[in-house]
């Protein structure tokens, strides 16, 4: 298991090297899936309800255009907060008190990422429940034309 979550918060001998604060990834073994801030917002935030959505999800779907490079954006039961993790990027978690029985028919698991996924409706009812500006210029359109061509 090439990430690990340490109870010292010491590295073992310098095979480990630290990717997120707490978090350790085994030298010998590093990730290769592009995954890794999922994968530490997952063990950073373990004991809260946490789901990939805002504009991770949109971005994923192809609904706007534009690609986070090195920014993943969650919805946690959590405080609000960004994490920086070095090389790999941040992590964004955003709070929310919203039950989570009411979005649950909206949420999916992936493994890949161990974590919940919201789907592309729940995702744009999230950046406008969390005032999420500028985003909506983004969005994709179905019925749009494009007069430029």
């Amino acid at each position: 298991m090439p990430i690990v979550r340490s109870s010292t918060g010491r590295s073992a001998g310098g095979c480990w090297s630290a990717s997120v604060r707490g978090i350790y990834q085994y030298s010998g073994s590093p990730d290769t899936s592009g995954l890794v801030l999922f994968h530490a917002a997952a063990l950073l935030r373990a004991r809260h309800f946490n789901y990939i959505s805002l504009e991770t999800v949109l971005s994923d779907s192809g609904v706007i255009s534009q690609i986070p490079m090195g920014w993943v954006t969650l919805i946690s039961t959590g405080r609000s907060a960004v994490v920086d993790c070095g090389r790999f990027g941040s992590i964004d978690f955003v709070h929310t008190e919203r039950p989570m029985a009411c979005i649950m028919d909206h949420l999916t698991y992936d493994a890949q990422r161990d974590l919940f996924r919201a789907d592309v409706e729940l995702a744009i009812a999230d950046m406008a429940r969390f005032r999420r500006r500028g985003i909506a210029d983004l969005i994709q359109r179905e019925d749009a034309t494009d007069e430029h061509l």
